[in-house]
């Protein structure tokens, strides 16, 4: 019997321990679905957050985005208005003259004037101004109009023409104005610079020495002339001869008189005051000058010498002109005295011609009358001023002493 209560104790504790795996495995499998369930919860709430994320990222991409554009957009309206608002200036370097003798003269490299930008730019609402060439602005961009259509460059394949590159003679120790009745004029551009090559000069030194004058338009066209310059020794000096000239024009013009009324004098004077003597120092204009007011004699650089400082005291425009080819020199002037240029020679001629203010034709008939090959009135046009064609209406009765 006890074996038998033995064997149904342990059939018992057998069921028992059935029962208990069976619960325990129960409670393991929902323990384990909980904690699937858990995990599922937290890997959806943690997508849920990165969700979350990248839509802020996505946003915060877009904003910096279209600030970079609104920057691009500041600066850009910056930069137009920085360039609407540069100006220039513009800068000369070089003195100014007498005709073949100045009196000024600079230092370092001799340039005629040209543009340079100076003004800087005005900012944008908020922003900055551009740098121009010299300053920067601050401020809120004013309203501009709108841009028109853009202008089709004209080609431009010629070079600028220089006009007044001719010798000229200045003394040691003095100004020598390089650029005095010298300009150079593109027909695109406009007026353009020049440079002068001075190097072979020495202007402590007398001599003749040769200069390049060169003109460059915008487009890379290039023209370059040479001229001869003289130094010479001073025997007579400026104050000497000006003071010679101011007693002249005292004696022979009145403040109440016109250019033209005071240049004719001045014709008259030379024409009439200096007797002819072949014999002249063409190397000091100056000197010539002074013996023709003080002594009166003298060829025609006599003549031509009297008549610039006489014209240049006066205020006139003159250009110095000398005979090319022929047997002989010939000196005389181009002047201006407000109504174009003209020819001026207070020399006396055979036959008789009174050259005050003439034209290339009234001067071609009368050097016709000479012999042949004598180049009377012939000069390098090229290198002047054109002269007018309208013939200058002007009463030239000159005394009887002197040409009609």
């Amino acid at each position: 019997m006890s074996t038998d209560m033995s064997k149904s104790g342990r059939k018992n504790i057998n069921k028992a321990n059935k029962v208990n795996k069976a619960d325990n495995a129960n409670k393991a499998d929902n323990a384990n679905e909980s904690n699937i369930a858990h995990d599922a919860n937290k890997a959806h709430d943690a997508f849920g957050a990165n969700s979350m994320i990248a839509a802020r990222g996505k946003a915060l991409k877009a904003a910096a985005l279209f600030m970079s554009v609104i920057m691009s957009v500041i600066v850009i309206l910056t930069l137009l208005l920085a360039a609407a608002g540069c100006g220039s200036s513009s800068e000369q370097v070089g003195g100014n003259g007498q005709g073949p003798a100045g009196q000024n003269s600079s230092s370092g490299s001799v340039k005629s004037p040209a543009p340079q930008g100076t003004a800087g730019g005005t900012g944008g609402t908020g922003g900055t101004g551009a740098t121009g060439a010299t300053g920067a602005g601050t401020g809120t961009a004013e309203p501009t109009e709108p841009a028109g259509p853009t202008a089709t460059p004209v080609p431009d394949y010629d070079p600028p023409v220089l006009i007044g590159v001719v010798n000229r003679q200045f003394y040691v120790g003095e100004g020598i104005s390089y650029l005095s009745g010298v300009s150079a004029h593109d027909e695109i551009d406009g007026d353009v610079e020049i440079t002068v090559d001075r190097s072979k000069v020495d202007p402590k030194k007398a001599g003749a020495y040769e200069v390049t004058y060169t003109a460059t338009d915008r487009a890379g066209n290039s023209v370059s002339q040479t001229a001869t310059i003289t130094l010479s020794e001073v025997k007579v000096t400026e104050k000497q001869l000006d003071e010679a000239a101011d007693r002249v024009l005292a004696e022979i013009t009145t403040e109440d008189m016109s250019m033209t009324e005071k240049a004719w004098a001045i014709y008259k004077y030379v024409n009439t005051h200096v007797r002819y003597w072949d014999e002249s120092d063409k190397n000091d204009w100056r000197a010539e000058a002074y013996r023709g007011i003080t002594e009166g004699w003298g060829d025609c650089f006599t003549y031509f010498s009297v008549s610039q400082i006489l014209l240049t005291k006066i205020g006139a425009e003159i250009l110095p002109v000398e005979r090319q080819g022929g047997v002989t020199h010939h000196y005389w002037h181009i002047i201006n005295l407000g109504s174009g240029w003209y020819h001026f020679d207070a020399c006396i001629h055979i036959p008789k011609f009174c050259s005050f203010m003439r034209t290339d034709a009234e001067f071609d008939e009368f050097a016709a009358l000479q012999r042949p090959g004598y180049n009377y009135y012939t000069y390098d046009k090229e290198k002047y001023p054109a002269v007018s064609t309208t013939p200058f209406e002007w009463d030239r009765t000159m005394p009887e002493s002197g040409d009609q």
